[in-house]
């Protein structure tokens, strides 16, 4: 038998929203524990700029990693998430993370971008308010203005996104694996791959 981890993330291209949703999908690929990865994409129309939500589904052997239900190695899995079935939001759009309040439940760690971004800053939202609101949910929400320290350290907001990767790595050890994060991570040929093991880095260390 084996059993599904679900990740939610949203966030706009300029955040560094394509490097999470690759890593993760390249990731389920060469895992030996993860069976089989689904993953489902859109964009959400606001007012400047579109924002992005995608959800990553990993079929896992149930002796890595127990969550509930339990599916059989052969099972179809679909690309959307149930209501209360999310265990790992990467929100680095925080007010798209609060549009899918009902995929969360109290296991689930939100990682959380604390910067509402200008063309989405709608709704009477501030980030505390979104904590707060999220607090009553989640197991735990883990806030940062992740863009803020990437601009600071590498003058370039998308790697806000690996820095992100770092902290949700470090936050679930028992089912990521360090060294396969890294490998995936060195593989890439652009020429920011060792500015994006130090964004991975900054975050995986920042606990």
């Amino acid at each position: 038998m084996a059993n599904i981890f679900n990740i939610l993330i949203t966030g706009f291209e300029n955040q560094g929203f394509n490097n999470i949703l690759l890593f993760l999908k390249e990731y389920g690929q060469n895992s030996r524990f993860i069976i089989k990865t689904v993953s489902n994409r859109e964009e959400i129309k606001t007012a400047g700029n579109n924002s992005k939500i995608a959800s990553v589904r990993f079929l896992i052997e149930s002796t890595i990693y127990s969550t509930e239900p339990e599916y059989g190695i052969n099972d179809e899995i679909s690309i959307d998430i149930p209501q209360k079935a999310v265990h790992l939001v990467l929100g680095l759009d925080p007010m798209e993370v609060m549009n899918n309040l009902k995929l969360i439940s109290e296991r689930t760690l939100v990682i959380l971008n604390a910067n509402l971004n200008s063309s989405n800053a709608n709704g009477g939202y501030s980030v505390g308010k979104i904590i707060e609101i999220l607090d009553q949910y989640v197991r735990t929400t883990i806030c940062l203005n992740f863009e803020e320290l990437a601009l600071l350290k590498f003058n370039k907001l998308y790697f806000a996104s690996f820095i992100m990767m770092g902290v949700a790595i470090k936050e679930f050890i028992g089912f990521f694996r360090k060294d396969l994060a890294l490998k995936i991570l060195s593989s890439k040929t652009e020429n920011d791959t060792s500015n994006a093991i130090k964004a991975f880095e900054i975050g995986y260390n920042l606990n």
